[in-house]
């Protein structure tokens, strides 16, 4: 059975592969998966709790979501 953060992940993915406008290369899914590993890797160095850990990974995941309604002012999109 996957975990909550796998299914998560996925759903990003999928989301970023089929709802971000074409023409957008930096924002894109490799970007957002870089950004939530070195997310990990910061964690692991920082010694995070699990839920610290957790909260980072989730914004990491999501800090791009906006893209997929809007190229200006996106952020608060994806925190939504």
């Amino acid at each position: 059975m996957k975990s909550d953060l796998k299914l998560l992940e996925d759903y990003v993915r999928n989301l970023l592969n089929t709802r971000l406008p074409d023409g957008l290369f930096y924002h894109g899914t490799g970007h957002t998966f870089r950004v939530y590993e070195s997310a990990s890797l910061y964690a692991d160095l920082e010694g995070l709790t699990s839920k610290e850990r957790s909260l980072l990974k989730v914004a990491a995941l999501f800090h791009d979501t906006g893209f997929i309604k809007q190229y200006s002012h996106n952020e608060e999109i994806g925190v939504q």
